[in-house]
């Protein structure tokens, strides 16, 4: 009886591995790899152009005026986006400022403009004294390889009332946007 057992388990032992070596025999397989997966960031490049005609860099020399208080000085800047394939927000920003009359007393505004002059967004205008926080010009955005124009109005307070001077920049920042 113990015989007839372990010769039942043998026979059942070898059925099973001979159903699992044909099995496996029988199955097909393949494989397919993707390789060599690439990619890299696109390049960040505004450049500005301190006139309508003048070449583009990465700086331009500002402006240097009198300006009576009560009047506005207007200045025409450009921004390129000399990016292949990275659009930009813009955002403006006043540094080095310096000088007797109080920033509170200067008001920037920044218009888009086509290259007609007109109006092709919304102004940005504050106290100079908050634009060295940066601040987002708006609309319209720059698109890779375009140019941007902007009105930029300067405006002393007309309650400023003791001769003095004042010094300002602008930084410009691009930021890629989606």
């Amino acid at each position: 009886m113990i015989k007839r057992i372990i010769l039942s388990l043998l026979i059942i032992g070898g059925v099973g591995a001979s159903a699992f070596a044909g099995t496996k025999a029988i199955g097909l397989t393949d494989t397919a790899t993707l390789s060599a997966s690439t990619f890299s960031t696109g390049t960040a490049d505004l450049q500005i152009s301190n006139g309508t005609t003048g070449a583009f860099a990465d700086s331009a020399e500002g402006f240097t005026t009198s300006l009576l208080p009560g009047k506005t000085f207007t200045k025409y800047i450009r921004l390129r986006n000399n990016s292949t394939d990275v659009d930009f927000s813009i955002a403006a920003q006043a540094t080095a400022v310096s000088g007797s009359i109080e920033a509170s007393n200067v008001t920037v505004v920044f218009t888009p403009v086509n290259g007609s002059e007109v109006a092709v967004g919304s102004p940005v205008s504050q106290i100079l004294a908050n634009w060295t926080t940066p601040t987002g010009l708006g609309t319209p955005n720059i698109l890779a390889t375009k140019n941007q124009e902007y009105k930029m109005d300067v405006t002393l307070s007309s309650s400023v009332s003791t001769p003095g001077s004042f010094v300002f920049s602008f930084l410009f920042t691009g930021t890629q946007f989606p």
